[in-house]
């Protein structure tokens, strides 16, 4: 179903980062958790029962779509469980998902590049914190979410910890996420604001 709007973005000269994440009924641990958590669907918010699974899933991708698809986003908006809908599984199973991915995909693909999932501002850094305790997993880039984003804290951890400190990218920008307001501002008032909010990730080194 994706290969004709993958054939229009690359005819209009687009790229793609192609976002991994969501693991289907069958190799998920636990297929009977039908609870749906905004837009996802619970059993689709844990790392597979076996890695083979994704990496699998994974060859068949760079197969269809290597050639134009090099950028690759290890799933999304990872927490703690309870922390976030997308990943109810633990730290420990996240870090052994993105090092299978990390691995499979630069085998396939040397010139590839792999962006963890991204994460946004201060609230997921109890989740990278665990995450760089157990030792972390290899990736090239860190994604990043939301709006005039604070890398300080992400810094100071891979500081802590002996990590790298990775190029940053931002993955979901929310300039124009805004909180119900009784007069939708004006759309000089957005631009100015998304103007801004760009100038504020340009200063702070975000690279793409």
């Amino acid at each position: 179903k994706l290969d004709p709007h993958i054939a229009l973005l690359k005819s209009n000269g687009f790229t793609i980062v192609c976002n991994v994440l969501y693991t289907p009924k069958w190799a998920s641990p636990h297929p009977e958790d039908s609870s749906v958590n905004i837009c996802v669907v619970g059993r689709t918010s844990y790392a597979p029962v076996k890695l083979e699974y994704l990496k699998d899933f994974l060859t068949a991708l760079v197969k269809r779509h290597g050639a134009f698809i090099k950028t690759w986003e290890i799933w999304n908006e990872q927490h703690l469980p309870g922390g976030s809908c997308f990943l109810k599984d633990t730290p420990e199973a996240f870090t052994r998902m993105l090092k299978a991915a990390y691995d499979t995909l630069k085998q396939l693909q040397p010139d590839g590049e792999i962006w963890i999932g991204g994460m946004g501002g201060k609230r997921y850094l109890p989740f990278y914190r665990e995450f760089l305790k157990l030792g972390g997993a290899p990736f090239d880039r860190l994604a990043i979410h939301g709006s005039w984003p604070e890398l300080s804290g992400y810094r100071e951890l891979e500081k802590k910890y002996g990590a790298p400190s990775r190029p940053w990218v931002a993955s979901e920008w929310h300039a124009l996420l805004l909180n119900p307001l009784p007069t939708p501002p004006s759309e000089s008032a957005l631009a100015r604001r998304m103007i801004l909010d760009l100038c504020s990730h340009l200063r702070d080194g975000c690279e793409r």
